[in-house]
């Protein structure tokens, strides 16, 4: 797991050398651009305030469980 800093960043789709190591080393990566991240409008982006620690944290955790399903 590797969430982006912010809260109020993204995870892009340009090469990132450190995640290519890290997949040439057999880990498996989930990189989500949850709730408050740029990119997907405001009112999302305006969701996480007063709940940071919380929407973020489910989201990720929620992407964490639908890879770790997919896995078994």
């Amino acid at each position: 797991m590797r969430p982006h800093g912010g809260p109020n960043s993204c995870v892009t789709t340009g090469f990132i050398k450190t995640y290519i190591g890290l997949l040439d080393l057999g880990y498996d990566l989930v990189v989500p651009n949850y709730v408050g991240s740029i990119g997907y409008g405001k009112d999302p982006l305006y969701a996480l305030g007063g709940h940071i620690g919380d929407f973020d944290v489910a989201d990720c955790l929620t992407a964490l469980d639908e890879v770790l399903k997919s896995k078994i």
